[in-house]
């Protein structure tokens, strides 16, 4: 918001919003603000609430054989992981070849433990959930040097590479589809994805496991005797108003209504790709009709 907002390329809404109402109080702070605010000014209503969640597999973690496998392998309760060595060690767990058993029974295909976002454009945000919880920050703040070539960096780098072994032989070429089709199609155990997976997930004509998904926080670490979990938010959709637009105000009225009266809709289609980022999203569908 910084770049466009800070460089004159967009229209203050503050005047508009007094004029007709976009409910920012009813959006959650981290969209609200980091996304639609800049010099304490606001430039943009967010339009989609995209944030990285555990989805997995809850009749995998139910089952009452991998459950005891688990406990006699690894001395505790099979659940989703929270941090981020439970994570590679439930991973590995799940991880089973062709003809080996999986919740009693035999496995046609090689099974995987999880998948990630493989491909170069995007790997950043799946290493950044765990550069996060390692207490990792982009830029010095006080030089703006960069601090990624960190013992952070490093270690969440070497995590990634550990968890690899556990995924998909071309776990390297995973795009979106990629790793929302290796969920759905019951090829692994979890995955870390978008909330429109979850939504693919009851969809009988996309997914295999409908009834079987369950979510979780990212895994964190443990700091100072507390569980640090950072989520990354590596994209989500605002709307804003170009500073040359010769209707301004009419583009105005456009967002505050695709962003109150129809954004429940939009939000719980999964084919939208939008996802929640209003609190009476969770708490009062009702007012949306």
């Amino acid at each position: 918001m910084g770049d466009f907002a800070g460089n004159g390329y967009l229209v203050d809404l503050d005047e508009y919003a007094k004029k007709l109402d976009p409910k920012m109080d009813d959006v959650t702070p981290g969209y609200g603000k980091l996304y639609c605010k800049y010099g304490g000014k606001l430039y943009a209503v967010p339009f989609d609430g995209d944030v990285l969640s555990l989805y997995y597999r809850k009749d995998l973690f139910d089952s009452g054989t991998e459950k005891a496998a688990f406990k006699a392998g690894y001395g505790y309760d099979l659940k989703p992981p929270a941090t981020w060595k439970e994570y590679l060690e439930v991973a590995k767990f799940f991880t089973r070849n062709k003809g080996e058993k999986l919740a009693g029974e035999v496995l046609n295909r090689d099974f995987y433990g999880t998948a990630f976002y493989g491909q170069r454009d995007w790997a950043w945000a799946w290493w950044g959930n765990r550069f996060g919880t390692l207490g990792g920050v982009y830029f010095d703040e006080r030089t703006m040097e960069p601090a990624i070539n960190s013992k952070a960096g490093v270690d969440a780098l070497n995590d990634m590479i550990a968890i690899k072994e556990f995924c998909p032989p071309d776990i390297l070429a995973f795009g979106y589809e990629e790793l929302k089709d290796a969920f759905l199609n019951g090829q692994t155990s979890m995955v870390i994805q978008w909330p429109c997976v979850g939504k693919k997930g009851a969809d009988p004509e996309q997914s295999k496991i409908v009834g079987k998904v369950g979510v979780a926080g990212v895994p964190g670490g443990m700091v100072k005797g507390e569980l640090y979990r950072r989520a990354m938010m590596p994209c989500g959709r605002v709307l804003a108003v170009t500073k040359d637009s010769k209707y301004p105000w009419e583009a105005y009225q456009v967002i505050q209504y695709l962003t109150t009266v129809t954004s429940l809709d939009d939000v719980s289609t999964a084919e939208t790709g939008l996802d929640p980022y209003r609190y009476s999203h969770f708490t009062q569908p009702e007012a949306y009709g």
